[in-house]
């Protein structure tokens, strides 16, 4: 039985470590992408790598369990910005070039329109000759029978997420992975489809009530 015990208290012991290595991680990552997301600005990420990388080296002259944790914690924090820097790169800095300019494009319907004080709104996804689609609330006015999947032709105002001083606003649509807001001048044009099967599962739960599905 005290075996037992002496063995249970390793294992306990070493689950301990293991959790404390693992919540070292999540904070520095949580913290890089915090501190790029609201304080850092874009252009100054990789110089944040880079610094963050160099201090890292000072941990080889603490020693134990602080050398670990130290740089456990520094090189998560690195991967944070970096992390941060590719995505935004990659998915939200082709959004800014479109910030208030009226274009017209072609877009895939994400998901089921769902009326707003003032119309409707819909979940886009505005088509690039070259790299990812950008995601894209739709607002407009007239109620238009739109399903997931539908390809549009629209011409919209386009204004980015970040440039409204809502914060509950902006996250929503960040959440969403929405990082413009079009606004829609004329009417909307349904060309095509872009296949029914990745949006099935949104097809079959219209019928549940919005919340449900946001």
């Amino acid at each position: 039985m005290q075996r037992l015990m002496e063995l249970s208290e390793v294992h306990f012991d070493e689950v301990r470590d293991d959790v404390r290595k693992l919540a070292t991680i999540a904070t520095g990552f949580a913290a890089a992408t915090v501190l790029s997301r609201y304080l850092i600005p874009y252009d100054l990420l990789l110089l944040c790598c880079a610094i963050t990388s160099a201090a890292s080296l000072l941990a080889f002259f603490l020693k134990g369990t602080m050398r670990l944790r130290a740089l456990l914690f520094l090189l998560s924090f690195t991967a944070g910005f970096l992390w941060f820097r590719i995505y935004t790169g990659v998915f939200v800095a082709p959004s800014w070039e479109m910030h208030n300019e009226t274009k017209t494009v072609t877009a895939i319907v994400k998901d089921y329109p769902s009326p707003t004080n003032r119309g409707y709104r819909a979940e886009i996804a505005v088509q690039r000759e070259k790299g990812a689609a950008i995601g894209a609330r739709l607002y407009y006015y007239d109620e238009t029978a739109l399903a997931p999947g539908d390809i549009i032709e629209i011409t919209a105002r386009f204004v980015s997420a970040d440039s409204t001083e809502d914060s509950e606003r902006i996250d929503a649509l960040l959440s969403r992975g929405d990082f413009l807001a079009a606004y829609l001048s004329g009417s909307i044009k349904i060309s095509g489809t872009a296949g029914k099967l990745r949006f099935l599962p949104r097809q079959e739960f219209a019928g549940l009530p919005a919340h449900y599905l946001n």
